[in-house]
């Protein structure tokens, strides 16, 4: 009970975060001005931006059955597609929750194990940290001399010296309860193994185990298709944001690196433990468009496009996709299969 008491405050808590920033940086916004701008947007960009949007989930969802196939299952492209977006309706509600959400869903159409397929959600969360880290490097080289005070900025400066001590203090507590944490299971390891939950944790361990190691099990032709596939997804995002600067005359003339600056800053605001990176996202994304010299009220008008076009993409594709994964039946799902294959039906008989 107290743990969901602590949930519950933990997600109202960022609930109100995001809006108290959302509400601090529009609050003193010309609404008059916002509306009329909206009013006169070019729609065919808005959804050529929705379409590219909508086309990187599902470059993300074939590169997902590419993981799986090695461990046995071979969900579709389609069901693969319908679990993540699902996923990332769920992380608009509860930050977080996406990735346990896309891995039930699949489980439901697909019959892929929740802790095998959430061992390759991880590995994907690895694979997308390496690009990210590529993106940020190519703007730091790129655009130091527009964006290299936002950062420190809007995250909070991290040469502080009391800042730093915290954050020593945290890392020193954390090493220590660990080291606790390891030497009890070794002394306490029989005694756990006698515990009714523990060969559900081993199982999933193992699980989670395999998934992580999926990447190394690929064919080596799949391999190629899995880079190829990772490419694409981050160059559709980097389109994505180009194209929706064309939504609007103002922002038409935006080059294509302040599109990879976007690329970037978005990437790390909506990995803050935020729902939907809402607030967060509006005042990076508006600062960083400032810095390529777009009027303040622009660029908060411009961040809401790009926000509320993304957004709405997964809200309507995320809620029919949860429909069609209710109603349909696992043997009636096209070109899906709950049969492992034959590679990990003879891992299991080995085993």
């Amino acid at each position: 009970m107290k743990i969901k008491i602590l949930s519950i405050l933990k997600y109202l808590l960022s609930f109100a975060l995001a809006i108290g920033l959302f509400y601090f940086l529009y609050r003193e916004q010309d609404m008059g001005s916002m509306i009329e701008r909206f009013y006169n947007l070019r729609w065919e960009w808005i959804l050529a931006g929705m379409f590219l949007a909508l086309l990187s989930h599902f470059v993300r969802a074939w590169r997902w059955t590419i993981v799986l196939k090695p461990l046995g299952y071979q969900p579709s492209n389609f069901s693969s597609f319908l679990a993540v977006m699902v996923g990332y309706l769920a992380n608009l509600a509860l930050p977080r929750m996406g990735e346990f959400s896309r891995c039930m869903i699949l489980r439901r159409t697909s019959d892929v194990p929740v802790n095998v397929s959430f061992g390759t959600v991880i590995t994907e969360r690895v694979i997308d940290l390496f690009f990210l880290v590529i993106v940020c490097a190519s703007v730091v080289l790129l655009e130091f001399d527009k964006l290299g005070g936002i950062l420190a900025e809007q995250f909070g400066n991290q040469s502080d010296a009391s800042a730093m001590t915290s954050k020593l203090i945290t890392l020193f507590v954390l090493l220590a309860v660990g080291i606790l944490g390891v030497v009890l299971l070794f002394i306490f390891k029989e005694h756990i193994k006698k515990l009714s939950f523990y060969g559900k944790i081993r199982d999933f361990i193992v699980g989670l185990k395999d998934g992580l190691l999926s990447i190394g099990k690929i064919a080596p032709k799949s391999r190629y298709a899995f880079i190829f596939h990772s490419v694409m997804i981050w160059f559709l995002y980097y389109l994505t944001s180009y194209a929706l600067f064309s939504a609007m005359e103002e922002t038409a003339h935006l080059s294509a690196l302040c599109a990879l600056s976007v690329l970037a800053m978005t990437s790390i605001s909506m990995a803050m433990p935020v729902q939907g990176g809402i607030g967060i996202y509006h005042v990076v994304i508006a600062t960083t468009l400032m810095a390529y010299g777009l009027p303040e009220n622009l660029g908060k008008d411009t961040a809401l496009l790009l926000h509320s076009t993304q957004t709405f993409t997964v809200i309507i594709f995320g809620l029919i996709s949860l429909v069609i994964s209710l109603l349909i039946k696992k043997n009636n799902l096209i070109h899906s299969s709950n049969v492992p294959t034959h590679e990990h039906q003879t891992q299991n008989s080995n085993a």
